[in-house]
């Protein structure tokens, strides 16, 4: 990892690509009520679930070792947050898809990868 992974770090993150599009649009939870955990995990990249009313997202520090991966990351697992937000099915979908091409377009990334 080249930066210590932190929760606080993952919600400056979210609440920095929260504020911006396609993530702007979609109404998402302020970072204050998402609960975020950093892990060792090397079976995931991140992982997402809504349990008891709040979103927990999860980003494996062993499997994203720089920015640019954390914040693809972080993006990808937003995307489920906006889907329960949405009342839709936290899938890897058609919807997911489409929400996943307006953050790669916007950012540059490739939709494919999130």
């Amino acid at each position: 990892m080249s930066f210590a992974l932190t929760p606080h770090r993952m919600a400056a993150l979210y609440g920095l690509l929260r504020d911006l599009p396609p993530f702007s649009r979609w109404g998402l939870p302020v970072a204050d009520s998402v609960e975020f955990r950093a892990s060792k995990r090397c079976d995931v990249y991140g992982e997402h679930f809504h349990r008891k009313g709040r979103h927990v997202v999860l980003v494996s520090t062993d499997n994203n070792g720089h920015f640019n991966s954390v914040a693809c990351t972080l993006a990808h697992e937003m995307i489920h947050v906006a889907q329960v937000v949405a009342g839709e099915r936290t899938t890897h979908g058609k919807g997911f898809d489409r929400r996943a091409q307006a953050v790669g377009r916007h950012f540059g990334w490739d939709w494919r990868a999130l």
